[in-house]
């Protein structure tokens, strides 16, 4: 049989099949994991500016001052 896939090479492509299939998985999980931990990231910076903000606000009622005023 001429232009038929040798024998050997399917063997070798089945050998590192499990292989490559494992290092998918995990160069998936490390992008699916920074992913997630950006998303927290933002979630933590966002709650921190909104306490932030909550504060100078305090602050500003406190002691009269009106947002024009400091900005």
């Amino acid at each position: 049989m001429e232009g038929s896939i040798p024998n050997g090479f399917i063997q070798e492509l089945l050998k590192n099949f499990p292989e490559r299939i494992r290092d998918n998985r995990k160069y998936e999980n490390k992008i699916k994991y920074r992913l997630r931990d950006a998303r927290l990231q933002s979630a933590k910076m966002k709650q921190y500016c909104d306490e932030f903000h909550t504060e100078m606000r305090k602050k500003m009622q406190k002691r009269n001052f009106t947002e024009e005023q400091i900005l």
